[in-house]
């Protein structure tokens, strides 16, 4: 447990050390893509807030080759290195690949007995890891979609969110289950994914009382290596320290359940956070009072009349502009 926290400092340290001194990446460069489960799309931002349409082909839906299954209740997606891009989207029964114009390429996996609602993907080096929240375990994949191996099972808990953390470890957000519970993050190694491969720690004890935390929806690191996590179920985005276990501090409360989601680092070094109001952005090394008058720099109303379904995102990714085509009409 010593170790762990000792890398967790070091590996925060050289995060910020390494990018001191060098440009980040301009924001015009990249577009949002935030995947929407009540409306079946993948909504396409632009990162001044300009709502620029559907990322998907809308041909997807009347062409017989594409199984519905690949696009209906989205819930993730993953940017490959490539030209031209490629994009793997996670729903709620299958796995797909998608290139850069929004068209359906090929099945990764589509068997719900064995995969079923993929709420998490991360890269790690050449290997896919995508979390099942109802199989409750982790499914590695190569980049070429070939299956590799499953793991997780029983110690993984029904999987909200995930990220790669700055100690190169994959921490995943759950739901506390029972009170037995040892917390409701878990801490996994992925070079450690052999069938009976444990979690190297728990932090987040779970407390559903009053001020409790028990529902991790989302979470990110910030530039400290803290934890910074939506709590689904009290509306609130909070900050842990990993180190001491311990919660730092509550940076948004809205008292109501639901309001904050989904969580990522932009490539401006900013946060960004979804929710049913639309997507919002803050430093990493926000306070509670300079977010006290924090709303969404994309305003989900701009929807209003597109769809029929509310935003209600499920997910959030960046991709470079290089990679995909440009706004369809």
């Amino acid at each position: 447990m010593q170790r762990l926290a000792l890398g967790l400092a070091l590996a925060a340290l050289l995060c910020v050390s390494c990018t001191r001194g060098r440009p980040l990446p301009s924001a015009a460069d990249y577009v949002l893509l935030v995947p929407d489960w009540k409306g079946h799309v993948v909504h396409r931002i632009a990162l001044d807030g300009t709502y620029e349409g559907d990322f998907l082909d809308d041909s997807r839906a009347d062409d017989p080759k594409v199984n519905r299954t690949f696009w209906n209740e989205p819930l993730g997606i993953l940017y490959l290195d490539g030209t031209p891009g490629r994009f793997w989207l996670t729903t709620g029964r299958a796995v797909g690949e998608w290139d850069g114009r929004g068209r359906f390429v090929r099945v990764v996996q589509d068997d719900s007995a064995v995969l079923e609602v993929p709420t998490c993907i991360v890269r790690v080096g050449d290997e896919i890891f995508i979390a099942s929240a109802d199989t409750k375990d982790m499914h590695v994949f190569a980049l070429d979609g070939k299956p590799l191996r499953t793991f997780g099972y029983p110690e993984m808990y029904r999987a909200n969110d995930c990220k790669v953390g700055p100690d190169g470890m994959i921490y995943i957000g759950s739901t506390q289950r029972n009170t037995a519970m040892p917390g409701v993050v878990s801490i996994w190694d992925p070079q450690d994914t052999n069938e009976s491969a444990k979690p190297r720690a728990y932090r987040i004890p779970g407390n559903v009382n009053d001020d409790g935390t028990y529902w991790v929806q989302g979470l990110e690191f910030d530039d400290d290596g803290n934890l910074l996590i939506t709590e689904f179920s009290r509306g609130r985005l909070e900050r842990w320290n990993l180190a001491t276990n311990e919660r730092v501090a509550v940076l948004l409360d809205s008292d109501q359940a639901g309001t904050y989601l989904k969580l990522e680092r932009g490539p401006d070094g900013l946060i960004y956070m979804v929710g049913p109001a639309g997507v919002y952005r803050f430093d990493a090394r926000a306070t509670p009072e300079s977010l006290k008058d924090l709303k969404p720099f994309f305003d989900a109303r701009q929807l209003d009349g597109r769809y029929p379904e509310p935003f209600s995102p499920s997910g959030i990714a960046f991709a470079p502009r290089s990679a995909i085509e440009p706004p369809r009409g």
